[in-house]
């Protein structure tokens, strides 16, 4: 039998950078939440590679848009150069 996670949320911590994925369960009702770290993002960061490998490493974002990532990751590898 498939576990399927499907994700509710995509969050973007900016301090450290990474992301935050909120999803159900199968079988809870109860939000879990997972974060991942992304301490190396940064203006040199190929993020079409990085989402690639992402959604290979972790289960939770295998049903996540490969746009919704692209762009959520951009946004957050622009806000880290903003801040250094």
């Amino acid at each position: 039998a498939e576990t399927r996670m499907p994700e509710k949320k995509l969050l973007l911590r900016h301090y450290p950078p990474g992301i935050i994925v909120e999803y159900e369960q199968q079988g809870s009702a109860a939000a879990i939440s997972k974060t991942i770290d992304l301490l190396d993002l940064g203006p040199a960061t190929d993020v079409t590679t990085l989402v690639a490998a992402l959604k290979r490493k972790e289960p939770v974002l295998q049903q996540a848009s490969d746009d919704q990532l692209h762009d959520l990751l951009q946004r957050l590898a622009a806000k880290v150069v903003c801040d250094t």
